[in-house]
């Protein structure tokens, strides 16, 4: 009888600690993609004084900030939602039992949203080399002032492509991680 609610005691809080993971994945994620965003703004200040071609690059600099506000208000709200699923979990302990089952079911489904999260870290991991690759190749055309406009709108592409497979890989891993903590539980 003891260890029967032991073990309910951990399955009950089984999906919390499943959400805490999760949000601890996102914090590292958006960590890196953070001081990723610092070291572009870095390399679009230096081609904005050197080339005095800024207007695009500034522009897409503006929209990335914007995702990133976006992002951080989408984590506070999945923040307030964890803290409010939390106080659900409590007031519900009497169904610890229904709960075991709900998350045996899901655990499966968990497995397969990481292994997803894992392919779009990849995607995004790729993205941030095409951004370093693009920088790289920024710093030459620096050292370089009388580069030609083909090599500079050529890196604007690149740029460009890169920054647009970094805001997806990061919209379909936001999508996943919201998805995550949506499939708690519910009564029957």
């Amino acid at each position: 009888m003891m260890a029967s609610a032991s073990g309910e005691r951990r399955t009950a809080f089984a999906p919390w600690i499943i959400a805490a993971l999760l949000a601890a994945v996102a914090a590292y994620g958006l960590l890196g993609m953070t001081r990723a965003q610092s070291d572009l703004e870095d390399a679009r200040t230096e081609r904005i004084n050197a080339l005095k071609q800024a207007e695009d690059a500034a522009s897409a600099r503006d929209a990335l900030r914007q995702q990133l506000e976006e992002v951080r208000s989408a984590q506070a709200a999945a923040e307030s939602q964890r803290q409010k699923i939390e106080g659900d979990v409590k007031a519900a302990s009497t169904r610890v039992a229904e709960l075991q089952k709900s998350a045996e079911a899901l655990q499966g489904e968990l497995d397969k949203a990481r292994e997803e999260i894992k392919a779009k870290d990849a995607q995004i991991n790729e993205a941030r080399q095409q951004l370093d690759a693009a920088n790289s190749a920024l710093a030459l055309v620096d050292g370089r002032a009388a580069g030609t406009q083909q090599e500079i709108d050529g890196l604007k592409t690149r740029l460009a492509e890169a920054e647009q497979k970094l805001a997806a890989a990061q919209a379909e891993t936001e999508k996943l991680r919201a998805a995550a903590p949506a499939r708690a539980p519910s009564s029957p």
